[in-house]
């Protein structure tokens, strides 16, 4: 007998986008998503970034129970930022959290539509004066907080929790971000620096990790927050891809990572066991602690074997740039290094990849044979006098 579907109010609102059968829903690994239609409004549709249903259900009744609060008056920017904090980023460590705060601990008890661009500069002045001495002055920090901020109030706007964003008045754009300290980086391993990194670091994971971001272009926390159940194998059982989740990339696209590197592999291989040789679980970390565990973070290990080696100006995020320079030239058009990268636009994948000079001098000595070739074709064809 044919099993009958279940209605859509049977699940609460909850649902998953996915090719997954709904009979799967419980065990697959995409995210949940709510819909719910409230009165006179449209349906709205919300990630709940989460696979476990049960985690899906605390996220949902926490979004409704802060939504209905509201109920049918004006909501104050605090009110609507707490919905969203609970929709989009729920991670009490994230970046997206922390900077929402910051634009929470000042405009919070404004009403979502009396902030205007005003009220936005006025904070721009207060998070300028606050920042912290760096090399760009902390200026992107403060782009990266009023950009968080343009995505509330979007947001906002899409879910019908607001009528105007202090951003845009009537198709102008209100607030600009400071252009001028987002230059772009170029810093990439230079000579011996990869060889003279791997030696001076004496933390193994450390080491993994660096191979890991070399040979996959992955970020720091992609590869940090990669688990067993991601990495697909083929019919041998050697590993074949990796496959990254939405919900665990800074765009929030999912992309797979071919294996092709011997490196990686032998790392994987290796990963693999715990310390009573038995496969880890599936659910368990591939750069987590010896049992599978996930661990926090190697930034002060980094900085010692950067200071070790004698590396100055290196970020384990210029990691993934090497990635991506040495992919375009090897010969992999811009797309695909796009692709590999999971870059949201192909702009940002040329101003992101950076050439050596021993790279440029190889593409200037093949200009030089493409000239001497055409000047020979040339001479070749002029009619004879």
């Amino acid at each position: 007998m044919k099993r009958a579907k279940r209605k859509k109010s049977e699940t609460g609102g909850l649902r998953k986008m996915c090719p997954c059968a709904q009979r799967n829903w419980m065990a697959c690994p995409h995210s949940w998503m709510l819909f719910k239609k409230f009165r006179g409004e449209q349906q709205v549709r919300v990630s709940l970034r989460t696979p476990d249903h049960a985690e899906a259900v605390k996220k949902r009744d926490e979004f409704l129970r802060t939504r209905n609060a509201g109920g049918l008056r004006t909501r104050t920017f605090g009110e609507v930022a707490d919905l969203y904090l609970a929709a989009e980023h729920a991670s009490p460590k994230s970046k997206e959290r922390y900077r929402v705060e910051a634009a929470k601990a000042a405009l919070g008890d404004k009403a979502i539509d009396s902030v205007e661009s005003e009220d936005v500069e006025a904070l721009r002045a207060r998070w300028l004066a606050e920042r912290k001495p760096g090399v760009k002055g902390g200026r992107v920090g403060v782009n990266r907080k009023l950009a968080r901020l343009r995505h509330v109030f979007n947001w906002a706007l899409r879910n019908r929790l607001a009528t105007q964003t202090p951003f845009r008045r009537h198709g102008v754009a209100m607030i600009a971000m400071d252009s001028k300290a987002e230059r772009a980086r170029s810093r990439r391993l230079e000579g011996d620096e990869e060889r003279r990194l791997l030696a001076a670091t004496g933390n193994q994971l450390l080491k993994d990790l660096i191979v890991a971001a070399i040979e996959t272009g992955c970020r720091k926390g992609e590869l940090m927050s990669l688990q067993w159940q991601q990495v697909k194998r083929a019919a041998d059982g050697s590993p074949l891809r990796i496959e990254l989740l939405a919900e665990k990339t800074k765009t929030r696209t999912a992309r797979t990572i071919p294996i092709e590197s011997d490196r990686l592999v032998e790392i994987l291989a290796r990963r693999q066991r715990g310390p009573d040789g038995q496969v880890l679980g599936p659910g368990c970390y591939v750069f987590g602690t010896e049992t599978g565990e996930r661990r926090a973070g190697v930034r002060g290990a980094w900085e010692a074997a950067c200071e070790k080696a004698g590396i100055e100006g290196l970020n384990f995020h210029d990691l993934r740039r090497e990635f991506g320079s040495r992919l375009h030239e090897s010969g992999a058009p811009l797309a695909s290094v796009q692709a590999a990268l999971g870059h949201a636009n192909i702009k940002m994948t040329s101003t992101y990849l950076g050439t050596t000079d021993a790279g440029l001098r190889e593409d200037f000595k093949r200009l030089q044979d493409y000239n001497r070739r055409r000047s020979i074709a040339f001479v070749a064809d002029a009619p004879r006098l």
